[in-house]
């Protein structure tokens, strides 16, 4: 009778590190020859008629997942990202109000999909760079550390972003006499509040 090729359909996690499990799903996957990440082979711990179960490989990078069989091969239609933990090194300034913009550094921050102050809150934020995170804080925002998450995997930081409370009321920063006036007027110089 004729055969059909494997159909692959995606896979469990996203994204992972060297070393870490993934579970291909799909459709007529038993008897695997090979698994591919991107072009790089890796082994095969078991497979049935709907998914494969294998790891990620050394040297493989983001890219598609391909499964060939005896019958065929199929590759996915997503890519599987591959990443490190990401590293937060510090935090720029290392205190703000909500609304502030806050300058991330460290490594491995390619790809991210969330970021957090103080385990709470989904910031707006940007990826400048590998080692550069842009990220404003939000309402939801707490003091405590920062973490960035990845498809690969989620790192938290070791120090505390302080998230500061609002001003309610305006401050008077100085107050000075206005000269030649015989002491009829003063020039007040304040910090309005956040609210104002």
């Amino acid at each position: 009778p004729p055969t059909s090729p494997p159909l692959v359909l995606g896979f469990q996690p996203s994204g992972g590190r060297v070393g870490d499990p993934v579970t291909v799903h799909g459709h007529r996957l038993w008897g695997a020859l090979d698994v591919q990440f991107n072009g790089v082979s890796s082994s095969i711990l078991s497979s049935t008629y709907g998914e494969i179960s294998t790891q990620v490989p050394g040297g493989a990078t983001t890219g598609p997942i391909r499964v060939v069989t005896p019958e065929g091969e199929s590759v996915s239609s997503e890519a599987f990202f591959v990443g490190e933990t990401p590293i937060l090194d510090s935090a720029t300034p290392d205190s703000g109000k909500v609304g502030s913009s806050i300058t991330l550094r460290g490594r491995h921050f390619a790809g991210a999909t969330r970021v957090m102050f103080g385990g709470a809150g989904a910031p707006y934020f940007s990826v400048v760079a590998d080692s550069i995170v842009e990220a404003t804080v939000d309402s939801l925002a707490t003091t405590g550390p920062v973490s960035i998450t990845t498809p690969a995997a989620t790192g938290t930081s070791s120090f505390a972003l302080k998230v500061l409370p609002f001003d309610t009321a305006a401050r008077i920063g100085n107050v000075r006499d206005v000269p030649a006036d015989q002491g009829g007027r003063v020039a007040v110089r304040w910090l309005r509040s956040d609210f104002d």
